[in-house]
């Protein structure tokens, strides 16, 4: 039962995590990989358009602005397709990205899913594919630029015991990016990426215990079972 809750209040939490970094990701969307660095064009030619946008029969050319590719029936575009990594960060438990191709169509809803590439562990000794497929099949029909306006929250992938990073990074991947892209193809514009910071080892000084806990460096948070269920109680989840 605590692992149900506890599970149950991962998802509450993605969920609501998700619906911000969406509606920033639509408002504020920053700059996807450039051309030369993106791996759309080797999937590409694993999949058929169809298994991607329903109804297409070939692939154009990659846009100009961003890696994405129209999904076209003869020669009318009828969606768009991109690869989440090109898009956004992807790294799964495993620390290496997660390659999701996603279908668009014209007004930006997600229309198609297929992971193509990963390298989970828990996914390739033990759980089927399959099951990790079917965790986010809840996303299609979902537009995110319709969803940010009207202040809507996105649903939830389907949590896979055992798998339960794999499926969250996945999920989120595929709304953030999808965010990203149906701004692009809206006519947003991308931004120019800041200046590279980097972390100077030679900075900052040696520090006790007692003093990062002062001044807010190091902070500890204790809590209870008690307080766990508590806080069950007055989300006013049932199901928690």
């Amino acid at each position: 039962m605590r692992l149900r809750r506890l599970t149950l209040w991962m998802c509450g939490r993605f969920s609501i995590m998700t619906a911000l970094s969406l509606l920033l990701s639509v408002l504020f969307a920053p700059p996807v990989l450039a051309q030369q660095s993106a791996q759309l064009g080797r999937f590409l030619d694993q999949v058929q358009a169809a298994d991607i946008v329903p109804g297409a029969n070939h692939f154009g050319a990659l846009l100009e602005i961003a890696p994405i590719a129209p999904a076209l029936k003869g020669e009318e575009i009828i969606g768009y397709v991109y690869l989440t990594s090109d898009i956004v960060n992807t790294a799964g438990y495993s620390g290496k990205p997660i390659h999701t191709l996603v279908g668009l169509d014209v007004d930006g809803t997600i229309i198609g899913l297929k992971l193509v590439e990963h390298h989970e562990p828990i996914v390739l000794i033990g759980i089927p594919q399959a099951r990790i497929d079917a965790s986010v099949m809840d996303l299609i029909g979902f537009n995110p630029m319709q969803a940010a306006k009207n202040g809507e929250a996105p649903p939830q992938v389907d949590i896979v015991s055992g798998a339960t990073v794999t499926v969250l990074v996945i999920g989120d991947s595929i709304l953030r990016s999808a965010g990203r892209v149906a701004h692009l193809l809206s006519g947003g514009t991308i931004e120019t990426a800041g200046p590279t910071r980097m972390v100077d080892p030679q900075g900052g000084a040696v520090s006790n215990w007692e003093t990062l806990l002062g001044n807010g460096a190091v902070r500890r948070l204790h809590i209870t079972v008690g307080d766990v269920n508590e806080a069950f109680a007055l989300s006013g989840d049932p199901k928690a």
